[in-house]
């Protein structure tokens, strides 16, 4: 039997720790493999023996090690509901919710991340097999284990999306009433792209994988429509933005299916200035527009009106803008900010959620 197809045991080489490895694993973790080998914590050669040939294993340089004969080891169990269940599969989730957040604050490029996901592939198969849980070469298991990997990387590409997004909006709302208020929300078109392309860096990371194992084609959109993968707004962008949206409660996304244009973004807050004075009722209403395409910009503030017999507390975008955004506008630019509705919290509390009906 050739050592190859031993997928999860160890290659260790006696005369030299540091070319030992784990068959299948990533050089990724067979690096962190060698350096434990290496450090005082782990000896192949025990205290007291100066040599291999002591301990009897004369003509000796390299062995495999594992904790059962072959024939146990291939007495596999069968792969578990979700590979990512457990320890181990937990590890994997945070390490992947940290990666895709370093790439978007630009410490990490989409090559590492493509990188990385093909090791966590690797990886991840290696602990299935050491767990008796598949042999290694199961068409199906392979698959199984590409489609989860995927489905965490994608949903964590949207959610550190949205992420950055959110943190970009929140130096804007420090300078108008303070990013701590909840009433607010800030949408920039550069981060739908940008997940969008990463999408495709995943999926195709996935596919190499897929045909270096030999696998079926993996279904992406199949894997996106699993309604395992559906709350806080699934997969989908708009989706993830508009679930935030739903918790703010003071703008809405009415065509979650659109696309937006390049170079776009749309700050509202529903409270413009903090605190309130009853003799100035008006001016302590008002909410904030703030609206930039392709270094253009305009702002207003949303007069509002909650305590008189004509109450004013929403406004789609399109009345608003025809009426209070001064200045030329792309068409592109309005057919996009069309898209959404603004409103006061207050206002919203009395509608209940059918506003975000499409998305929660």
């Amino acid at each position: 039997m050739k050592i190859e197809s031993q997928l999860g045991w160890m290659h260790c080489s006696l005369a030299d720790p540091s070319k030992s490895y784990v068959i299948g694993g990533s050089e990724e973790a067979n690096e962190e493999l060698r350096k434990k080998y290496l450090g005082d914590g782990y000896k192949l050669v025990p205290d007291g023996a100066k040599s291999f040939e002591e301990l009897g294993v004369k003509g000796f340089s390299e062995i495999v090690i594992t904790s059962e004969n072959y024939n146990d080891i291939m007495k596999v169990k069968g792969m578990p509901a979700s590979c990512l269940s457990g320890d181990y599969g937990r590890k994997v989730m945070k390490d992947v919710e940290n990666l895709m957040r370093s790439y978007y604050s630009g410490e990490i490029s989409a090559e590492d991340v493509q990188r990385k996901i093909k090791n966590i592939c690797m990886d991840m198969r290696v602990e299935m097999v050491q767990q008796r849980y598949t042999n290694g070469y199961n068409a199906k298991d392979n698959q199984q284990i590409l489609e989860e990997i995927y489905g965490l990387f994608q949903k964590q590409n949207v959610n550190a999306a949205y992420a950055a997004n959110e943190k970009e909006g929140a130096e804007i709302a420090a300078a108008h009433g303070g990013a701590k208020e909840d009433n607010w929300m800030y949408y920039n078109s550069d981060y739908y792209y940008k997940q969008e392309d990463m999408r495709n860096n995943i999926r195709q990371a996935i596919q190499e994988m897929a045909e270096k194992w030999e696998t079926d084609s993996i279904d992406f959109d199949k894997v996106e429509k699993n309604p395992s993968y559906a709350l806080a707004g699934g997969m989908d962008y708009h989706k993830v933005w508009q679930h935030h949206a739903f918790q703010g409660r003071v703008i809405s996304l009415t065509d979650i299916d659109s696309i937006p244009p390049k170079n776009f973004t749309f700050f509202y807050q529903d409270k413009k200035v903090p605190g309130w004075d009853d003799t100035n009722r008006q001016e302590y209403q008002k909410g904030y527009v703030e609206i930039s395409y392709n270094q253009k910009k305009w702002a207003a503030d949303v007069p509002y009106d909650l305590y008189s017999d004509t109450i004013i507390g929403f406004y789609h975008m399109k009345d608003f803008m025809n009426q209070y955004l001064k200045g030329d506008m792309e068409q592109e630019c309005k057919d996009f900010l069309s898209k959404f509705d603004i409103f006061s919290e207050i206002w919203a509390s009395t509608k209940g959620d059918s506003m975000w009906d499409n998305c929660i």
